[in-house]
């Protein structure tokens, strides 16, 4: 089995694929919310959105492809996990340039901060998970639906 094809690295490249394509969106609200503003482009972070879960199924299905490609067959959990590391990638960000932007601030105000990123990020890796896993058992039945069994 190649290196590739270990579950760490999917998982790692395709977590990174879709949170690249949502990166600067997730920015703009993490902003907003810190700085206690309102977000005006609702019809913008929709597109996003939209985008964001058509890359999480193109990743999953892409990472299915593969890994029946050599024959292994169980898929199911990769297609799972394969999106759902945008959010581990969602709460790093919120941990890396949130988190010590607060040196002044009481330690209960950290820890608010990391839950609420941490059950956010754990909504956005339930929600890319599921639509990957969806995505990859449509694929999956219609390319074995073609297979003619004479």
């Amino acid at each position: 089995l190649p290196w590739y094809m270990h579950t760490a690295v999917m998982t790692a490249v395709g977590g990174a694929v879709v949170f690249a394509i949502i990166f600067v969106q997730v920015f703009f609200v993490f902003t907003k919310v810190w700085l206690n503003e309102f977000v005006y482009m609702f019809g913008f972070l929709f597109a996003v959105f939209v985008i964001m879960v058509v890359a999480s199924a193109e990743v999953s299905i892409i990472s299915v492809y593969l890994t029946l490609c050599t024959e292994d067959y169980r898929w199911w959990w990769k297609s799972f996990m394969v999106p759902t590391a945008t959010g581990l990638y969602i709460f790093l960000l919120t941990l890396l340039y949130f988190a010590p932007s607060v040196p002044h601030s009481t330690t209960i105000t950290v820890v608010i901060l990391i839950c609420y990123s941490g059950l956010m990020s754990i909504a956005f890796a339930l929600m890319t998970g599921t639509v990957g896993l969806y995505a990859s058992l449509w694929f999956v039945g219609k390319i074995y639906s073609a297979i003619k069994t004479d």
